[in-house]
């Protein structure tokens, strides 16, 4: 059977349009997502992005501006929300 998520932590449905990369990111390019696409649209997503809302990250970080639509950050998972969009759904857990 499936763990529920700790406390403290929930899971959500994010709409792509939500979600920004972290501006520090290490990943430089995303790559072909090709692959990634077919497995979502096959099996859906396996291992969640991991995101921090905006609010907590500008407390963190007031130095650094973010997009104006942006709600989440990614700060893992990069790749999930490009694949997500290639395999056409409107929106990824996190």
């Amino acid at each position: 059977m499936e763990e529920p998520p700790a406390a403290g932590q929930r899971v959500l449905d994010v709409e792509l349009g939500a979600l920004v990369p972290h501006p520090n990111n290490v990943r430089d390019a995303l790559g072909d997502v090709t692959s990634l696409a077919a497995s979502l649209a096959q099996h859906g997503v396996l291992q969640l992005l991991v995101v921090v809302s905006r609010t907590a990250f500008s407390a963190a970080r007031p130095d650094v501006e973010l997009n104006a639509s942006a709600e989440w950050v990614i700060l893992a998972g990069h790749r999930r929300p490009a694949a997500t969009q290639a395999a056409m759904t409107p929106a990824v857990p996190a």
